[in-house]
C-alpha cells in the first residue's frame, strides 16, 4: 500500500504558486514578522525570496537578526540545507523618486534640472502619497528586474494601507487630469519675463511675500522640467495596477484572534476584492491557550 502524498499547505501554496505576497492587516498582529516568516518559506521551497517592508518602525530587521534595515536588497544569511536564497530591504521613496527620475527624465538637462530643484528635495519627503507610490515603484522595478522569484511586500497599518493600494491609480487620475496638462502648458508660457509669472510681474512679487522668491523659481522651475515625465509615471502606475490584480499576485490579511482585528480583515478583504485583487488567506497570527 502505498503512502498519500502529503497535502501541501495554504501559506505553502500561496509561495510557490504567486510571484508577489501583499500582507496587510492592522497594526500590532505582527504582520511584519509573518511577511518574513513567508519569504522564509519562499526561499526554503527553493526559490529566490525577497521581503520589502514600507513600516518605518523598522521591525523587520529585528524580525531578521539584523542590526539595521538597508534601503538596497542585502542576502540575508540562512541555515544549512536551505536551497533557495532570501533577500531584504527597507523602503528609501527618495532614492527610489531619484531612480525613477534617472530613468525617465527626458535628457539628460532635465534630469539633472529636477534633481538639483530645491522644491524636488521638499516634494519627495511632504508631499501626500509620495511614499506611497514609491513603494509602489519599488515593487515593479524589483518585479521588473528578474531576479526574484517571490516577492513578499510588508504594508503599514490597514488605515494606510488603503492609500498605499490606492497610490498608483490615484497618480493615474491626476496625470489624466486635461486641467493639470493646461496648467503646466500656462506655467510655462506665463513664467516668460512678460508673462504673468515672470519675475519682475506683479503676481510674482506679490506671491513671493508670502512664500518667498527663492521658493516660488524652484516651484516654477520643477514644474516645467518635470513636465515630460508624466507620461511614463502614468504608463508605470497602470502597469503596478494590472499587476495588483494579476494572478501572478496574491494578498494574505495578517489579524489577531480578537474581534476588533477580525472586523478589520473583514474590511479588508470586501475592499481587495471590490477591488478585484486576489484574497488568498486569512491568518490569525496569534493564539489562545485550551482551557
Amino acid at each position: 500500500m502505498t503512502a498519500e502524498p502529503k497535502k501541501q499547505s495554504v501559506l505553502d501554496s500561496i509561495v510557490t504558486n504567486r510571484e508577489i505576497v501583499v500582507c496587510v492587516g492592522s497594526g500590532g498582529v505582527g504582520k511584519t514578522t509573518t511577511s518574513a516568516a513567508l519569504a522564509l518559506r519562499a526561499a526554503c521551497a527553493g526559490k529566490r525570496a525577497i521581503v520589502l517592508t514600507v513600516d518605518p518602525a523598522r521591525r523587520l530587521a529585528n524580525a531578521l537578526g539584523m542590526e539595521s534595515m538597508p534601503s538596497h536588497p542585502v542576502e540575508v544569511t540562512l541555515g544549512e540545507g536551505v536551497q533557495g536564497r532570501m533577500w531584504a530591504l527597507m523602503l528609501d521613496a527618495r532614492a527610489t523618486f531619484d531612480e525613477v527620475v534617472r530613468r525617465h527624465a527626458p535628457s539628460d538637462k532635465a534630469r539633472e534640472k529636477i534633481l538639483s530643484n530645491p522644491f524636488y528635495t521638499k516634494a519627495t519627503s511632504m508631499l501626500a502619497g509620495t511614499h506611497e507610490y514609491m513603494a509602489m515603484e519599488q515593487l515593479l522595478m524589483l518585479h521588473q528586474s528578474g531576479e526574484y522569484d517571490c516577492l513578499i511586500l510588508d504594508t503599514p497599518p490597514s488605515a494606510h494601507a488603503v492609500n498605499f493600494l490606492d497610490a498608483p491609480r490615484r497618480l493615474t487620475a491626476f496625470m489624466n487630469q486635461n486641467t493639470t496638462r493646461l496648467f503646466l502648458k500656462a506655467t510655462r508660457l506665463m513664467s516668460t519675463p512678460l508673462g504673468l509669472f515672470g519675475l519682475g510681474s506683479v503676481i510674482t512679487k506679490g506671491l513671493s511675500i508670502f512664500v518667498g522668491s527663492e521658493f516660488f523659481r524652484d516651484l516654477l522651475s520643477f514644474i516645467e522640467s518635470f513636465e515630460g515625465m508624466f507620461e511614463s509615471f502614468d504608463a508605470r502606475a497602470q502597469q503596478t495596477q494590472k499587476l495588483l490584480r494579476s494572478p501572478k499576485t496574491g494578498f494574505v490579511i495578517i489579524h489577531a484572534p480578537e474581534p476588533n482585528t477580525v472586523l478589520e480583515a473583514e474590511k479588508f478583504d470586501s475592499l481587495l476584492r471590490g477591488e478585484k485583487m486576489n484574497v488568498d488567506a486569512f491568518l490569525a497570527n496569534r493564539v489562545h491557550p485550551l482551557p
